[in-house]
């Protein structure tokens, strides 16, 4: 069996570090491709969200490149991504390609499902190698989500500008690259040890933006246009609520261990919206913008791809958090037409006003 995989921010590093400690053979395929995502185009639902035809793509390009096997997750929620697993099945059938394809359920998500999933991909291999493998994916998880905060503190604050630009291209290339999990691991110790030596301004004051919305379009570079890095290099330190490894700490280890769950944003959330899910991570969208200014945020930007219902509904709450908290918050909409000037312009007038709030303190209560 030859696997392949979607793209979700730096899941694929993860995924490469247990698929080679495995054994596994698989097909990654071509990150941030625009003529992948052309090619799925052609084919999906045109009222579709951004995330089903950012992993469309994915699939094709895996499929046309020798896989013949997927492994994807959905669940049962109010998301839409609770059929993208029957839908993206239907759609790449109806376009002529055959495979295996492997789903994981993410409303049970735990060891037993996991170990099902990967049955037919690890047969006749040793339990405790399985173990070890899904343990330091795991561990890779945590590890690169760390890397890409502290890439997001020493951006805005760092002597020579493109310093942490440079250490994460490094990076990136490197583990894209790679062809053993050993060498990725020695990237990652590698990239966190470069930061760490990147030059600081010390009288550096950076504005704190904390990022909420949908978790695929906040991780996937591809699809937020690069948001971190954009607003890193106007001086903002980006705080993203939706890494990879607080999705596996609530959903993962909080089903075993429930009292890693941070429920603080669904509590926080509760004086604006009266039910504790609607769909997707909304209900966590309008928490932590709650929560915002006590975490010593100027402001908060929630991002979304169009027609994504969660947020489209957490949105309408936005302005009654804004007018309680006394938080700006912007919500920004994207699919495939976005462009970059306009977008440009709407985080540098943002933060513009944050810059001057922060000056004028007075501005806070108008």
């Amino acid at each position: 069996m030859k696997l392949t995989f979607p793209h979700m921010g730096n899941i694929y590093i993860a995924a490469k570090v247990v698929f080679d400690r495995l054994g596994v053979e698989y097909v990654m395929p071509e990150p941030r491709s625009r003529a992948a995502l052309e090619k799925a185009l052609e084919v999906a639902p045109e009222t579709i969200c951004l995330p089903f035809k950012t992993i469309l793509g994915n699939f094709i390009e895996g499929l046309d490149n020798g896989a013949d096997t997927i492994i994807f997750g959905g669940g049962h929620g109010r998301c839409r991504l609770s059929y993208f697993g029957d839908l993206l099945r239907e759609t790449l059938e109806g376009m002529g390609y055959r495979f295996h394809f492997l789903f994981m359920d993410f409303n049970r998500l735990d060891p037993r499902q996991i170990a099902e999933t990967f049955a037919p991909l690890v047969e006749g291999t040793d339990a405790l190698r399985i173990v070890r493998a899904l343990a330091e994916g795991c561990h890779t998880i945590f590890s690169v989500d760390r890397l890409y905060a502290r890439s997001c503190r020493v951006r805005c604050r760092e002597l020579h500008r493109g310093d942490a630009d440079a250490v994460m291209r490094t990076f990136e290339h490197a583990v894209l690259h790679a062809q053993d999990a050993g060498r990725i691991l020695a990237e990652l110790r590698a990239a966190h040890r470069a930061l760490r030596a990147v030059p600081l301004d010390p009288e550096a004051r950076p504005l704190r933006v904390m990022l909420v919305g949908e978790i695929f379009t906040a991780c996937e570079p591809f699809i937020n246009l690069e948001i971190e890095r954009k607003l890193g290099q106007m001086g903002v330190d980006v705080y993203n609520t939706l890494g990879v490894s607080a999705w596996v700490r609530d959903h993962f280890f909080g089903s075993v261990f429930p009292f890693l769950v941070h429920g603080q944003p669904k509590v926080a959330a509760g004086a604006y919206a009266h039910t504790d899910d609607f769909g997707g991570l909304g209900v966590e969208s309008i928490g932590n913008a709650a929560l915002a200014r006590q975490n010593g945020m100027d402001g908060v930007i929630q991002i979304y791809p169009l027609t994504c219902m969660p947020e489209i509904v957490a949105e309408a709450a936005m302005p009654y958090v804004q007018q309680r908290e006394g938080v700006p918050v912007m919500t920004l909409v994207v699919d495939e037409q976005t462009g970059e000037a306009g977008f440009m312009t709407r985080l540098e007038a943002f933060t513009d006003m944050l810059a001057m709030r922060r000056e004028q303190p007075l501005l806070r209560t108008g």
